[in-house]
C-alpha cells in the first residue's frame, strides 16, 4: 500500500472561481482526513500526478507563462478527479489502520498550521502523549519522511510561497517560517530547492502556485 503526501497552496482569490474551488478542496475536510482509493481510481490520480511530474522536467523549455498554466489545469484535474470519488472512499469502511494513522495525520496538520513557531520531535511527542521513539518510527513508516524532514519541507514549501508571492524580505521570510537563524534557513533552503532563496525570488516572483 502507498501513501502519498501533497503540499499545495493557492491564492486567497483561488484565481477568482472560490466557490468552485473551495467546493473541490472540501475533499479535504473528510473526517478523517485520508482517502484510501480503489485500483481503477489510484491509477487515474496516480497517472494525473505522473503528468504533472513529467511536466516539471519541461519547465526550462516552456514558456513560464504555458507551464504555470498547464500546471495548474493538470492539478485542478486532479482536485476534480478526488472529488467525484470522495464518497467512495474504502478507509471509511476498512478501519484495520489502529489509531496510529489517525494520531499521525493529527501531527502533520499540527505542523502544517504551527510551522512558524518552534517544532521538534520532543515537543510533539509530549503534545500528542506519544514516546518520542515510537512517534518518530511511525512518522516515518506512515509518511515516508523523518519527522525533522517533514517539519523543514513544510517550512520551505512555505517560505517559497512567500518569496514568490510577497514583497517581505528574505530575513523576515525565514523567521516567520520557523527557522532560528538566517544561515539555517539559507542552508536548508539551498539544499532543498539547490538554489538561494534571492535566486528563487528572481526566478519565481508573482508565479501562481499549486
Amino acid at each position: 500500500m502507498r501513501r502519498v503526501i501533497i503540499n499545495f497552496m493557492y491564492p486567497e482569490n483561488l484565481f477568482n472561481m472560490k466557490e468552485g474551488f473551495e467546493e473541490l478542496l472540501g475533499v479535504f475536510n473528510l473526517e478523517p482526513s485520508i482517502l484510501r482509493l480503489v485500483p481503477n481510481y489510484q491509477s487515474a490520480c496516480f497517472n494525473i500526478l505522473n503528468n504533472i511530474f513529467k511536466m516539471s522536467h519541461q519547465a526550462d523549455v516552456m514558456l513560464p507563462s504555458i507551464y504555470e498554466l498547464m500546471l495548474q489545469t493538470n492539478f485542478t484535474e486532479f482536485l476534480w478527479t478526488l472529488y467525484q470519488v470522495q464518497n467512495e472512499n474504502l478507509y471509511l469502511y476498512q478501519r484495520d489502520d489502529s489509531s496510529i494513522t489517525h494520531k499521525i495525520s493529527e501531527v502533520c496538520s499540527y505542523i502544517h498550521t504551527n510551522y512558524s513557531k518552534p517544532l521538534s520531535l520532543e515537543s510533539l511527542a509530549r503534545t500528542f502523549f506519544i514516546s518520542s521513539c515510537y512517534l518518530s518510527r511511525q512518522f516515518k513508516q506512515v509518511t515516508g519522511f523523518r519527522l525533522t524532514e517533514y517539519i523543514q519541507n513544510v517550512r520551505i514549501i512555505n517560505a517559497q510561497f512567500l518569496l514568490a508571492s510577497t514583497e517581505e524580505s528574505v530575513s523576515s521570510i525565514a523567521m516567520s517560517c520557523g527557522f532560528t537563524s538566517f544561515s539555517q534557513f539559507n542552508r536548508v533552503f539551498h539544499q532543498k530547492a539547490n538554489c538561494s532563496p534571492t535566486e528563487y525570488r528572481r526566478s519565481h516572483g508573482h508565479s501562481h502556485w499549486v
